[in-house]
């Protein structure tokens, strides 16, 4: 809700109630004008089963993610009452991207909160009590972790808070049957961690890949963050169980994979509006089987998705879809950790995904490629990333829709995550793992799509004699992308220009995509960032303010 602080300013509080500290409350649902208590996930389906089947206990049922259809009917009917106590007008998110892009807001809650969002869209933020900022292609999964932000978690935390509801509202391309890159910086440490958690072939190969984003969103926030567990991946179950409005970032991508869903009718049915329809913008889906899997995840941390009944069910559905994923396969996962790649420029250090990955070597080489080039025509631009992906083996003309997405936070201490995740492909491989809600990533050797992972590519510049945080971001989708941060990087030293105005300049669509935050004075500092979102997409960038805690 919209409040006014101390210095007379207006903040958006996304998740509604007071923007103190919330690790130990009740999750809340937001409405404008008034905040509702949302009971436990886990405890509402007891209680929702409970009443519908009263002769067997509803434990087992729960904890593997079933759910018989009398049972879906009572959770629905529990989640619509919760949903009711809004009115029609007011929803718990707004339906498009408010004022994110140049188009109007498109539902009551944008509206309402247009003025609200068109000051923190600039991406300057005055406030002395500056917590960080945030960005990423979808906006619901920003808000969440700008919410963590002002709960004074840090930048490890809003990271994966952040990517846990964008498997919940962008799964297209952010599924936790995926897998992806960040790079993490700790406040004051010259050292930056390149975390590689890509989707991997089994060891029996096949055309479903071994996951990898829990994994590594996990360690990214346990040694990033400070925050409890669950509060990090509450968030993201309750917009899974209580439903959730599909933005104009989400519906843009259900609809790019249109043949995709076509060819798949579980996934269809999963994302399928009113009178069976492909969702749209302003509809409202639920996913109460990934809630149960998100459910298990909260509780166990790794050992609730790589071992136990949801692997197992990963393992069952696996086979049933022609995989070869093996328990042994997911208990085996481990990231790949090392010493990021560094480029120093002066007195900052550009720090890239390491050079044990193919996106390291890609974006290292293209940044060689375009030397010191101060801007560039946005196909002249695309052309090159192309021509340096031909030499590492790439198709030509690679302009695919990869089933990425980017998104990076910074925390008021100068700490820094910046991710890019993959499906490899839209939805990857389109099918569901049973009754979990995953959708499974397409393997690495699947032709095209498996080249996704080359082109993640998130950036951290780090430098001066503290060590100060002056860019966080991140590119993915194809070649052209990453040509777009790299020039970004440089381009906001020598030009005076925005953020948003230097992402304007590159070869971006609404599937290549890269999104940036830029602080001209280090963090920590004065506080003051720029976010840049893709200008082709329907993104946005946040920041956090401490100001009412």
């Amino acid at each position: 809700m919209a409040r006014v602080d101390g210095a007379g300013r207006r903040r958006l509080n996304p998740m509604g109630g007071p923007a103190g500290r919330q690790s130990d409350r009740p999750a809340v649902m937001s409405c404008p004008g008034k905040v509702l208590p949302l009971p436990n996930i886990l405890e509402s389906r007891i209680m929702c089963l409970s009443a519908m089947n009263k002769t067997r206990g509803p434990a087992a049922r729960l904890e593997s993610g079933r759910l018989r259809a009398g049972s879906r009917l009572a959770c629905l009917t529990l989640a619509g009452l919760l949903l009711a106590a809004c009115s029609s007008s007011s929803k718990p998110f707004w339906s498009g991207n408010g004022t994110t892009s140049d188009g109007p807001a498109t539902n009551a809650f944008a509206r309402a909160y247009a003025p609200v969002l068109a000051d923190l869209r600039s991406g300057k933020d005055t406030n002395d009590s500056f917590q960080g900022a945030v960005v990423a292609d979808e906006p619901q999964a920003a808000l969440i972790a700008q919410r963590i932000l002002e709960q004074g978690g840090k930048a490890g935390d809003a990271a994966a808070a952040l990517y846990f509801a964008l498997s919940v509202t962008y799964p297209a391309a952010a599924g936790l049957g995926g897998g992806g890159l960040c790079l993490a910086h700790a406040p004051g440490e010259a050292g930056i961690e390149s975390v590689s958690f890509l989707p991997r072939k089994p060891e029996a190969g096949g055309g479903i890949a071994v996951p990898g984003n829990v994994r590594g969103i996990a360690y990214v926030q346990a040694k990033y963050g400070v925050m409890a567990w669950p509060s990090v991946v509450g968030p993201a179950q309750a917009l899974a169980a209580t439903g959730f409005t599909v933005s104009n970032a989400s519906a843009a991508r259900i609809v790019n994979a249109v043949s995709v869903l076509n060819e798949n009718p579980a996934l269809a049915r999963q994302f399928s509006g009113d009178g069976g329809l492909t969702a749209a913008s302003g509809s409202t889906l639920m996913e109460l089987d990934l809630a149960g899997t998100l459910s298990a995840i909260r509780q166990q941390n790794i050992a609730g998705f790589y071992a136990g009944p949801v692997a197992r069910a990963l393992v069952s559905a696996s086979a049933d879809a022609g995989g070869k994923i093996t328990l042994a396969d997911l208990n085996a996962y481990r990231n790949d950790i090392a010493p990021a790649q560094q480029i120093v420029r002066e007195d900052v250090t550009l720090s890239l995904p390491s050079d044990t990955t193919n996106a390291g070597i890609f974006t290292a080489n293209l940044l060689k490629t375009l030397g010191t080039a101060k801007a560039s025509d946005a196909a002249a631009l695309a052309a090159t990333a192309q021509q340096v992906a031909g030499q590492m083996g790439a198709p030509a003309a690679l302009d695919a829709d990869m089933g990425s997405t980017s998104f990076a936070v910074v925390d008021g201490r100068g700490g820094a995550v910046a991710c890019a995740v993959t499906m490899n492909g839209p939805f990857g491989t389109g099918k569901l793992a049973g009754s979990t809600g995953v959708v499974f990533a397409s393997a690495p050797s699947t032709p095209v799509y498996g080249l996704a992972s080359t082109f993640l590519s998130p950036v951290l510049v780090v430098g001066g004699k503290k060590n100060s945080t002056y860019f966080a971001g991140a590119a993915a989708g194809a070649p052209k992308a990453v040509a777009a941060l790299a020039l970004s990087s440089r381009l906001l030293d020598d030009e005076n220009l925005t953020a948003r105005q230097v992402l304007a300049q590159g070869p971006l669509d609404a599937v290549s995509t890269a999104n940036l935050i830029y602080c001209p004075d280090g963090l920590p500092g004065k506080g003051v960032c720029d976010t840049g979102i893709n200008p082709a997409g329907a993104g946005i960038g946040l920041t956090a303010s401490a100001a009412d805690r």
